[in-house]
């Protein structure tokens, strides 16, 4: 009989975890024995680069998180850390709907995925000027809104002030 010698931890999964907060979180994840998915389309300025640092020790699907729902539909994540945002970076300035449908369509199928298999959902909270900002609260009213009627298990994280290594740290924290 075949036997797992050093099981896993537990399943996590990653929207665009290979960008520079991710790709740490994920290697340590990896050495600590977690076993990590990850979906990138590879968008993130550093995502690429990073790709080719760690991905032969994730399983990842390179497309957009919209069709994230064919993926892995048996497995029972204990984790889903959604840094797919596209918040930081000059493609959500020029197309809002794009910033829309990643940020706040995307993030209610991750939340209706964690409430059906009891993940917990860990999202990185920032304040935004502008219409960005209006598509942030949107979303974090919608997290909210899970919270309160679907029993959703949530750890937001504020970035506003923290180094990439802090904010690495509490995403470990939260879930080692």
């Amino acid at each position: 009989m075949f036997k797992i010698h050093n099981p896993p931890k537990g399943l996590i999964l990653f929207t665009g975890g290979y960008c520079d907060i991710g790709i740490g979180v994920i290697d340590k994840l990896i050495e600590y024995n977690y076993f990590v998915y990850n979906i990138d389309n590879l968008s993130g300025e550093k995502s690429q680069d990073n790709f080719e640092k760690i991905n032969y020790r994730t399983r990842s699907s390179f497309t957009d998180l919209c069709y994230s729902q064919y993926l892995w539909p048996e497995l029972e994540f204990s984790y889903v850390v959604h840094l797919a945002g596209v918040f930081n970076n000059e493609k959500a300035e020029a197309d809002h709907i794009k910033a829309f449908e990643v940020n706040l369509i995307d993030t209610i199928r991750l939340l209706d995925r964690c409430v059906e298999i009891g993940a917990t959902f860990i999202y990185l909270n920032e304040s935004r000027p502008g219409i960005l900002g209006h598509i942030h609260q949107l979303v974090l009213n919608t997290i909210e809104f899970y919270v309160q009627t679907k029993g959703l298990k949530t750890i937001l994280i504020p970035i506003e002030t923290q180094s990439i290594e802090e904010i690495q740290t509490k995403i470990l924290t939260s879930i080692t």
